[in-house]
């Protein structure tokens, strides 16, 4: 399940659904990215199963995610930092 959106799409004033949704395929879709192209949602769901666990590497990667922090850049993001514990 590989779809390509005109980033008109993605940005353009429409439906906030439409966005939610998108985003629930897109996650939904996590081991089937793994498996294909290789590509990793760090989800809790994706990195606990025995699919990505089985992966080459995968253990370096989680390593890098327990140690790494998220950068936001976003208009609003020093609001968002300072609301983070």
């Amino acid at each position: 399940m590989f779809i390509l959106f005109d980033r008109r799409f993605i940005y353009g004033p429409f439906n906030f659904e439409v966005r939610k949704v998108f985003g629930y395929k897109l996650l939904a879709a996590s081991e089937e990215y793994l498996e294909k192209v290789n590509i990793v949602q760090p989800t809790k769901a994706l990195m606990n199963s025995s699919l990505y666990k089985s992966m080459p590497y995968s253990a370096v990667f989680t390593q890098d995610m327990e140690r790494g922090h998220i950068v936001y850049f976003a208009e609003n993001s020093a609001r968002l930092v300072k609301q983070l514990p």
